[in-house]
């Protein structure tokens, strides 16, 4: 090969150093779209697959370094997405609304009735969120009344999580 064609084919390509800077680029744009609501990611122009890989980031326990995998395939997944429109539709996103702090505040109001309550309570809660099961409810509230002080905190947290879910 000669000397012109290699300085040639340098000048084109991409330094390593570059592509790692862009990757992580992208993966810092996954972690802010991870705290939009469903919402707001819909009206960005994502694939529906990106959509569903940012919903399950938030699902996922930061155990093993899982949250941290899901970046990395968050950041692959951003490749096949146009990066700049992303950005520019950003700040074009409706803010979110107030009815996703009063909800926040009744599931809090519920979880205390939960834990604090007897099967009355877990029968209406049952009927306010269809998606929970009535042992898991109860288990919650046998662990809250075990539990000590500092760890109620992490159970309620847990409940609210699963009520969400």
């Amino acid at each position: 090969m000669s000397p012109e064609r290699k300085t040639t084919i340098k000048s084109e390509e991409i330094s390593k150093t570059q592509r790692k800077k862009e990757a992580q680029d992208l993966k810092q744009l996954g972690q802010e779209l991870t705290k939009f609501t469903v919402q707001q990611l819909q009206s960005l122009p994502l694939s529906d697959k990106l959509i569903t890989e940012l919903l399950e980031f938030n699902r996922l326990p930061n155990s093993h370094g899982a949250k941290k995998r899901q970046l990395q395939f968050i950041g692959k997944l951003m490749r096949a997405n146009d990066a700049e429109e992303i950005r520019n539709a950003i700040p074009k996103l409706p803010p979110k609304s107030k009815k996703t702090s009063s909800k926040n505040n009744e599931i809090s109001i519920w979880c205390d009735k939960i834990l604090q309550g007897s099967n009355e309570e877990i029968n209406e809660s049952l009927i306010k969120f269809p998606n929970t099961e009535r042992q898991q409810l109860r288990q919650f509230q046998r662990e809250f009344v075990r539990a000590e002080e500092s760890r109620r905190t992490t159970l309620k947290i847990k409940l609210i999580r699963y009520l969400l879910s």
